[in-house]
């Protein structure tokens, strides 16, 4: 875990394998693409060279190595790291207008021939060629 420090150089919080957490150990959101974006998936901001700017492109926390950007404040001592809670499942992406019915038909489409080839695995009589006594 590496400490996130806010405007006044104290930490504010903990980034962690693209997931960033509360100073209390909770994940708060995640860094996707340079995005940083909260489990409801909401965009918060952008996460470059560093720097944790908001939709103004104001910057609002930075970690120890940032490059280019405004005057870094002297930083605090990092308190002790927390200890993680769970993250949460992270949102899927929608799926674009239109494109939800298409994927339905197709799904429906298929279901016939799964069904059938896990039959098939399955062993089921008749399956193979297999006489089917009954």
């Amino acid at each position: 875990m590496e400490p996130l420090f806010g405007r006044d150089g104290r930490c504010v919080a903990w980034l962690s394998d693209d997931v960033v957490y509360g100073v209390g150990g909770r994940a708060l959101a995640f860094v996707r693409q340079g995005n940083v974006i909260d489990f409801a998936g909401r965009h918060l901001g952008v996460f470059d060279d560093g720097w944790i700017r908001d939709h103004g492109g104001h910057a609002v926390a930075f970690r120890a190595g940032a490059g280019s950007g405004p005057v870094k404040p002297v930083r605090s001592v990092a308190p002790v790291r927390p200890v993680r809670a769970v993250t949460p499942v992270r949102p899927v992406a929608s799926v674009p207008p239109g494109q939800g019915r298409a994927k339905a038909k197709l799904v429906a489409a298929l279901l016939p021939k799964l069904a059938r080839a896990s039959d098939l695995a399955a062993g089921e009589p008749g399956a193979r060629g297999e006489l089917a006594l009954a």
